[in-house]
């Protein structure tokens, strides 16, 4: 079954070269930073990629809970896999070049231009984090967007394998399906009240999704309450941020009952959890919406890509002097 939420213009070779290029300068890039970037999360990320050298895939997942603190076993298995012969440096490095590949897949079918390309994924403050502080959810990012790009393919299949693997990379990414799913459901009840007519397929979707959620939540209960007493905090001045990006969504050409549909989990997520990774989740939703339109849509792109570029300068600052981009 086709996503038919997404949308696809079609690239040529030309692309595809430029997008193997556009990622080769995003992996040397991050062989010349990442040493700079040592202290914050790095610190703990450093400590479990070295410690697992020579370890069991066993070990390496019980490692891992022990310096992150985190359950889901993708990660782990990748730094298995690749501890053994490469350096941490070169891994994130090889990471940044998938996560720069797959991103630019999407925004072409998406139909960006290859300026705003350039900007975005050599400059943007969100993606740079991702690039240099959030190696989890970077690996999470890089299944998603792969799975993505499938769908574009009409591989359904392996989409959907894809997008299930980036779960067990990192549960937050399960906010993106819950965006997804609160879309088809506000379109099936349309369909149920304004034709009486129930889309099956669609219904089973969402089951499946729900029958998932369920499973997660019970496979990672204990981290999940973890997480969410660390992170907790049921203050409504935490849905500003991602507010925003719903408002400016709504000059996008995408109907806006389905836009306000999908901002809807990030928006309560957002309220029960502080942080940026939500508003980073939002900003992702609303250059999906933004994409497809043209005259305000595509302004308030170029204007929120110039606004996180001017960021993205005091994260990469303090990298270079104080070792975090959040120091």
């Amino acid at each position: 079954m086709q996503l038919s939420i997404l949308r696809d213009k079609k690239y040529y070779l030309n692309d595809n070269l430029f997008v193997f290029f556009l990622a080769a300068i995003v992996f040397f890039i991050s062989l010349y930073f990442s040493p700079y970037y040592y202290a914050g999360d790095q610190v703990a990320y450093t400590k479990y990629y070295n410690a697992v050298a020579g370890h069991n895939v066993l070990d390496a997942y019980f490692l891992q809970i022990k310096y992150l603190s985190s359950y889901e076993p993708l990660y782990a298995v990748s730094v298995w896999v690749f501890s053994h012969f490469m350096g941490k440096d070169t891994f994130d490095s090889m990471l940044n070049f998938f996560l720069c590949y797959s991103a630019v897949s999407v925004l072409f079918h998406l139909g960006a231009s290859k300026r705003l390309i350039v900007l975005f994924v050599l400059a943007n403050f969100y993606i740079l984090v991702l690039y240099f502080a959030a190696d989890r959810l970077k690996l999470s990012f890089i299944l998603f967007f792969l799975g993505m790009d499938a769908f574009y393919h009409k591989k359904e299949v392996h989409g959907y394998s894809l997008l299930l693997f980036s779960v067990l990379a990192h549960l937050q990414i399960l906010l993106f399906f819950a965006s997804v799913m609160s879309v088809l459901l506000a379109r099936s009840l349309l369909k149920i009240a304004t034709k009486f007519v129930v889309n099956v397929k669609e219904l089973v979707l969402m089951m499946s999704f729900i029958i998932f959620s369920l499973l997660v939540s019970i496979f990672f209960h204990e981290h999940i309450v973890n997480k969410l007493g660390f992170y907790l905090s049921n203050s409504i001045t935490e849905v500003f941020k991602p507010g925003v990006f719903l408002v400016l969504s709504l000059f996008s050409p995408a109907k806006n009952y389905y836009i306000v549909a999908s901002f809807i989990p990030l928006l309560f997520a957002a309220f029960i959890v502080s942080g940026d990774r939500v508003v980073m989740m939002a900003y992702l939703l609303f250059v999906f919406y933004a994409m497809s339109g043209k005259g305000v849509s595509r302004r308030l792109i170029w204007v929120t890509t110039l606004y996180f570029t001017y960021k993205s300068y005091f994260f990469i600052h303090n990298i270079v002097l104080f070792g975090n981009g959040f120091a």
